[in-house]
């Protein structure tokens, strides 16, 4: 009864790769592939779905690059977990050992409605892995529902309520949707699993999607009239979250308007491609500096707040200092896809200097004040050390420490 019923007619598609079993955290994950080439676009469907309702977009970018598409953890032909455990952040580690067995170094991650969320807990953990983030009508933060509305929600999910809840439920989101698109996606909730469908459901109750934006490159958010102006939208907790309406379809945009739908994802890719060249060698050597920092002394002062952010498309990191005292400084690192080495332009009040990655070191920075020599040590997980040096003209060096660890 539960398995992916909307494969059909791919068997004979030439280009298929074929299916595969991935081990995941909690059981087997079952994985399809397509094309080859170009940079890999992975697809992650909807709470009731499966892999196959993006047969429309696998047949269109499979001519392109490699493709695909599986079926999250206890929906459609993939193990449901012995322990029950369902939501996003359970998803992306099932999704995590995917890619993995897949090795993709980096890859376009789309993910529709619930699979938006597993979509966002990946980005939350992985951002050095992605290329570009596209969510298809993905909600927002859920966190804040009331609490009977909660408790309303878990009682109509009930083993005695569940079938005419979900149909009642889904019957209302197809209200704008094609009648192919209608049978399909109530042939595919029919199918799965009561007890996965409300483990997902329920997890969303409780899940923060802002840690999508932990990655700092390029992402779009397709919503349809159903979330128009809604502050539940997933626009709405995402700062930076391009958002573009889908008119005149359903919840499923890329089934009822596959071709509509392809062209801005097409679009969407062309930007991500156009920006390859900053996802070359030495384009992940600064990663381990993204996020937000606290700074302080080897004597433990807090000196102040650091935050290092990604900018156009990985091509460069904007890195700024909030002193607790003085004014605060800005660094400006860019990639030089040629040579994988980053240059480094710093500035605080009237002073700027600017400099190059050096052989084995961190930037250098040369300027009219002498020689700056600024390296970054690694600690253990979410420490880090700066250490300055500059050589003055009287031939003396100064040496400056940071202990950085980063804000929860």
């Amino acid at each position: 009864m539960y398995r992916c019923i909307a494969i059909l007619g791919l068997a004979a598609h030439s280009l298929v790769a074929g299916s595969q079993w991935v081990r995941g955290s909690a059981g087997r994950i079952r994985v399809e592939q397509a094309g080859k080439g170009g940079i890999p676009l992975v697809f992650v469907h909807g709470n009731g779905a499966c892999r196959g309702q993006w047969l429309e977009q696998v047949k269109r970018f499979s001519k392109e690059r490699l493709v695909v598409t599986l079926d999250l953890r206890g929906l459609g032909e993939s193990d449901p977990p012995a322990d029950g455990t369902y939501g996003p952040e359970a998803g992306a580690g099932d999704l995590h050992a995917v890619v993995e067995a897949l090795a993709l170094p980096s890859f376009v991650l789309v993910g529709h409605s619930y699979g938006g969320a597993v979509v966002a807990a990946y980005a939350a953990t992985h951002p050095e892995r992605l290329a570009g983030l596209v969510f298809n009508d993905v909600a927002g933060d859920m966190r804040g529902t009331p609490a009977d509305q909660a408790q309303a929600a878990k009682d109509a999910l009930s083993p005695e309520r569940y079938r005419a809840t979900t149909r009642a439920w889904f019957e209302q989101i197809l209200a704008r949707a094609a009648e192919s698109t209608r049978r399909r996606v109530l042939a595919d909730l029919e199918a799965t699993r009561p007890e996965a469908f409300r483990g997902c459901s329920l997890s969303l109750l409780r899940f923060d999607p802002a840690g999508a934006g932990s990655f700092k490159g390029p992402k779009l958010h397709l919503y349809t009239e159903l979330l128009e102006n809604n502050p539940l939208a997933l626009h709405a907790s995402v700062p930076g979250l391009e958002a573009r309406l889908v008119p005149g379809t359903s919840h499923w945009p890329h089934l009822d308007r596959p071709d509509a739908f392809n062209a801005v994802l097409g679009e969407f890719l062309r930007g991500v491609e156009a920006g390859a060249q900053c996802q070359g060698p030495g384009s992940h050597d600064l990663d381990f500096l993204l996020g937000e920092w606290r700074v302080r002394n080897p004597e433990g002062t807090l000196l102040g707040t650091l935050s290092v952010q990604k900018e156009a498309s990985g091509c460069a990191f904007l890195e700024r200092f909030r002193p607790v005292q003085g004014p605060e400084s800005t660094s400006f690192y860019a990639l030089d896809a040629a040579t994988g080495r980053w240059s480094c332009t710093w500035a605080q009040g009237g002073a700027v200097r600017a400099g190059s990655q050096a052989r084995g070191g961190g930037p250098v920075w040369e300027g009219a004040g002498g020689t700056w020599v600024l390296r970054w040590e690694r600690r253990e997980e979410g420490r880090l050390r700066r250490i300055v040096e500059l050589q003055g003209p009287d031939g003396m060096t100064r040496r400056q420490v940071w202990n950085c660890r980063r804000e929860p």
